[in-house]
């Protein structure tokens, strides 16, 4: 089978045996993740952020963005263990075979690694 690179930035991962590596070693090492994940996701579930969210209200002031002529609104990152909302963006489940779902799923860790890293900084 023919490797074609999927993302050319320097430092990152190019090819989709790296990404579903990435994805394999992270769900073998994520045990102790998963069940905070569950608790995140029910304090979440318990919070007034949903109910919010769910009626427009959890951020008035912030309008969507228009990126190459598609309206993205906002949405509140998530991991797997979050439901699926229209406000909510959460990786694809599963066992993903697919190189673009496979790519999202590594960006979307990304994203949520970065914000983690904040609250920890923020946490002292």
């Amino acid at each position: 089978m023919d490797e074609k690179p999927l993302l050319m930035e320097r430092g990152k991962m190019e090819n989709e045996d790296e990404i579903r590596d990435h994805g394999e070693q992270r769900s073998e090492d994520s045990s102790d993740k998963e069940n905070m994940e569950d608790m995140d996701a029910h304090v979440f579930r318990n919070s007034p952020l949903p109910d919010l969210a769910e009626d427009g209200h959890y951020a008035r002031t912030v309008e969507e963005t228009v990126i190459h002529g598609v309206a993205v609104p906002l949405v509140i990152l998530a991991d797997a263990a979050y439901p699926i909302k229209p406000w909510l963006m959460k990786p694809y489940g599963g066992n993903i075979t697919d190189p673009q779902k496979l790519v999202f799923n590594y960006h979307m860790s990304s994203f949520r690694m970065a914000v983690e890293c904040v609250f920890g900084q923020l946490k002292g």
